[in-house]
């Protein structure tokens, strides 16, 4: 009596068996893998898009633009540096926006300077961040930035 473990099928049965098995776990796997990089992708253009317009504001700031939009538009992004931005990120900026509105004692060439000094290393940290590889280590590398 032929059973199914001894029919002559068995062997082509279990391949197949084997090769739906394989194929059902790569496909989840490459799904999971490409929407983990999709969302990773997304959060990061996310986090430099908001950089690059608080980066373009405080050097408005640093050049002496005083316009009420410009000042709206920096506080909404600066609010939402804090959901996306490192902690260097954010010390600096709040250091920049402190200097920028908390301190109309200070002298304009030294409320300036402090003020690059800020936008400088922000810059700096924001690619520390964005792990953008470069030479720029240093507040000097910057100085034709702002």
């Amino acid at each position: 009596m032929e059973t199914f473990f001894t029919s002559p099928f068995y062997p082509i049965i279990v391949s197949v068996i084997v090769a739906v098995i394989v194929a059902v776990i790569t496909g989840y796997l490459t799904y999971y893998f490409a929407l983990r990089r999709f969302y990773r992708e997304k959060q990061y253009q996310n986090k430099l898009d908001k950089y690059q317009v608080l980066v373009d504001t405080m050097r408005g700031f640093v050049r002496g633009v005083n316009e009420q939009q410009a000042k709206q538009k920096f506080t909404d992004y600066y609010r939402a540096i804090w959901l996306c931005g490192s902690p260097a990120v954010v010390r600096l900026i709040t250091k920049f926006y402190n200097t920028y509105i908390d301190r109309p004692d200070l002298e304009n060439n030294e409320k300036q300077k402090i003020m690059t000094d800020c936008l400088l290393e922000a810059v700096i940290e924001m690619r520390r961040d964005l792990n953008t590889q470069g030479k720029l280590k240093k507040i000097e590398d910057f100085d034709l930035y702002v």
